[in-house]
C-alpha cells in the first residue's frame, strides 16, 4: 500500500474512531435533535472532509519546513477535535458543558485505543504491518478499538444511560474548565507525538537506538496514562454529580411535600369556613321570610354542590389525593375533571403513585392559579389503558413560554409557568416501573403524559 494511501487511511481512522468514541457516551443517554439523520450526515461529512484535507497539506509541507509542519499538525488536531464537539452538539440536544464532557471522555478513550494500535502495535512491534498486511491491520485495529470502547462504555457509558436526567452543570466556569481540559489534553498528546517524530529523525541518524526506544516507551506510557486518568477522573466527577442530583431531588421532594401540606391546610380551612357560613345560614333561616328562605336554600344547595368534591375511583390513595386536589381547585375557582379507568394502579407503590400524581397536579394548579381568564382555569386528569400501556395524563392551560430541552421543561417557579418543578422526579419514579414521561406544550396547553408498559410493571401484592 502506498504512503499516501496509508496516510489517508490513518486520517479516516482517526476521524471515525473519534466520532465513534464520542457516540459511545451520547447514544442512549443524550436526546437527539430533530432531523437527527440529516444532521449527522452533514456534520460527520464535514469532519471527514476536514480529516482528509490534512493529506495534501502534509505532502505540501513535508520535506520543506518541518517546524511549520509540526505547528500546522498541532493546530489541525485541535481544530478537528473541537469540530467533532460542534458536530455532536449539532446532532444532540445537550448543553455545551455536557457535550464537552462526553467528547472529552470520548477523546481520552480514543487516545488510549490509538496509542495501543499506532504507537505500540505498529511503531514498536510490527512497523510493516499496515503496508504489507492492510486487511489484517484493519481487523486488529477494529478488535483493539472495540475492546477499549467496550471497557469505556462499562466504566462511564452505562452510568450515563442509567442517570440520563443527571448532567454536568451548564455554567460559564464549567464550560471554560472543560474547554481548557480539551486544549490541554490535545497539547499533551501532540507534544508526545512531536517528540516521537523528532526522536525518529534525530536518534536514528545518531545511531542511538536505545535512547530512541526509551523515549518512545516513555511517550507511550504518558499517553496511556493521560487517557486513563481522564477517564477515571471524569467517572468520579460524574458519580459525584449523580449523588448531588439525587440529594437535590430528595430535597425538592421534601419541599414539595411541605407545599402539599400547606395546600391541605388550605382545603381544610376552606371547608371550615363553609361550615361556619352554613351554621349562620341555618340560624338565619329561622327568622327569614319565605322568599329569603328559598333564596338562601338555593345558595346553600349551590355551595354544597360546588364543595362536594369527594372522588371515588376504587383506589384509596388516589381517592385521597384527588379529593384533596379537587377541593383546592374549588377553593381557587379552578374547574377540575377526572376520569379513572384502570385496574392496575395497585402495581405502583403507594408513595410513588402519590408523589408522581401529587407533583403533576400541584404543577397544574400553580399554573392555573396564575391565569387571568376564568374560562381557561381548567385541569383535566385521566388514567386509561391503551393496548398494553397504562397512560396517566394531566392537561391544563398556561401563560408565558416554556423552554424545553431533551423533552423536559427548563422553567422554574420564578418563571411564568412552574411546570419545571417536579417533572424530573416524576420521570425518575416512572422509570422505576419501566415507564417514561412525554410532554407537549402546543397552543398554550401543557400536556403531561406518564406511560407505563404493563408487561414491565411488577405484579400487585
Amino acid at each position: 500500500m502506498s504512503k499516501i494511501a496509508l496516510l489517508t487511511l490513518d486520517q479516516l481512522r482517526y476521524a471515525f474512531s473519534l466520532l465513534g468514541a464520542q457516540l459511545v457516551f451520547l447514544l442512549g443517554s443524550a436526546p437527539k435533535r430533530e432531523c437527527f439523520g440529516i444532521r449527522m450526515t452533514l456534520s460527520y461529512g464535514v469532519c471527514t472532509l476536514t480529516a482528509l484535507s490534512y493529506v495534501p497539506l502534509y505532502y505540501w509541507l513535508y520535506g520543506h519546513n518541518s517546524s511549520l509542519l509540526i505547528a500546522v499538525t498541532a493546530v489541525y488536531w485541535l481544530v478537528l477535535l473541537l469540530l467533532t464537539c460542534l458536530s455532536q452538539w449539532y446532532c444532540f440536544d445537550l448543553g455545551r458543558c455536557n457535550i464537552l464532557f462526553r467528547c472529552l471522555v470520548g477523546g481520552a478513550m480514543e487516545s488510549i485505543a490509538t496509542t495501543l494500535v499506532r504507537s505500540l502495535l505498529v511503531t514498536q512491534l510490527f512497523p510493516l504491518l499496515p503496508a504489507d498486511h492492510p486487511v489484517l491491520y484493519i481487523l486488529i485495529m477494529l478488535t483493539v478499538y472495540g475492546a477499549v470502547y467496550f471497557a469505556g462504555w462499562h466504566l462511564v457509558g452505562r452510568p450515563l444511560q442509567r442517570n440520563a436526567d443527571t448532567g454536568i452543570p451548564e455554567d460559564r466556569k464549567t464550560f471554560l474548565v472543560y474547554l481548557h481540559a480539551h486544549v490541554g489534553f490535545c497539547v499533551l498528546i501532540m507534544l508526545c507525538k512531536t517528540i516521537n517524530e523528532w526522536t525518529l529523525s534525530s536518534f536514528e541518524l545518531a545511531g542511538q537506538e536505545g535512547a530512541l526506544a526509551l523515549i518512545r516507551n516513555f511517550n507511550i506510557a504518558v499517553m496511556l496514562l493521560a487517557g486513563t486518568v481522564i477517564l477515571i477522573m471524569q467517572y468520579y466527577v460524574y458519580a459525584v454529580g449523580v449523588l448531588r442530583a439525587e440529594r437535590d431531588l430528595f430535597e425538592q421532594i421534601m419541599a414539595e411535600k411541605a407545599a402539599q401540606y400547606e395546600r391541605s391546610k388550605e382545603s381544610i380551612a376552606a371547608i371550615n369556613r363553609k361550615c361556619h357560613d352554613l351554621k349562620h345560614q341555618v340560624l338565619a333561616l329561622q327568622v327569614a321570610s319565605e322568599a329569603e328562605r328559598e333564596e338562601m336554600l338555593r345558595e346553600t344547595e349551590r355551595a354544597i354542590m360546588f364543595y362536594d368534591t369527594a372522588v371515588k375511583t376504587g383506589s384509596e390513595v388516589l381517592d385521597t389525593l384527588l379529593t384533596e386536589k379537587s377541593t383546592i381547585c374549588a377553593y381557587h375557582n379552578i374547574r377540575f375533571s377526572c376520569s379513572v379507568q384502570s385496574e392496575h394502579l395497585d402495581r405502583i407503590g403507594v408513595v410513588d403513585l402519590y408523589t408522581m400524581l401529587g407533583n403533576a397536579l400541584d404543577n397544574a394548579i400553580e399554573s392555573a392559579e396564575q391565569l387571568s381568564q376564568p374560562d381557561r382555569k381548567t385541569i383535566s386528569f385521566s388514567i386509561t389503558e391503551r393496548g398494553k400501556m397504562l397512560l396517566i395524563a394531566v392537561e391544563n392551560y398556561y401563560d408565558g413560554t416554556i423552554q424545553m430541552r431533551g423533552g423536559m421543561p427548563l422553567t422554574s417557579k420564578t418563571d411564568k409557568s412552574s411546570h419545571g418543578i417536579g417533572v424530573k422526579s416524576i420521570r425518575t419514579l416512572a422509570q422505576r416501573y419501566g415507564g417514561d414521561v412525554r410532554i407537549d406544550t402546543e397552543d398554550q396547553i401543557f400536556l403531561l403524559q406518564i406511560m407505563f408498559p404493563l408487561s414491565q410493571m411488577p405484579q400487585a401484592g
